[in-house]
């Protein structure tokens, strides 16, 4: 049996590469960034539920400030 092979023209490499690199992204520091950010944000929001949780365990303690100076 004979089998003939032919390269792909230059269209369908670019297409390809295209692809792959969709599936498997390279170190790019810019992609880095982004989900450094995006965990950071992630990290704050836990903090801020936590502390609302704290919050509403502890609502029978009462805080009066009295710091206002008095001319």
């Amino acid at each position: 049996m004979y089998e003939s092979k032919k390269e792909a023209d230059l269209k369908t490499r670019i297409a390809a590469v295209k692809e792959i690199l969709k599936r498997y992204p390279s170190r790019n520091p810019l992609t880095q960034a982004q989900i450094r950010k995006i965990e950071a944000e992630a990290d704050i929001k836990e903090a801020q539920a936590a502390e609302a949780k704290n919050m509403t365990d502890s609502s029978s303690e009462v805080m009066i400030v009295d710091d206002i100076p008095e001319d």
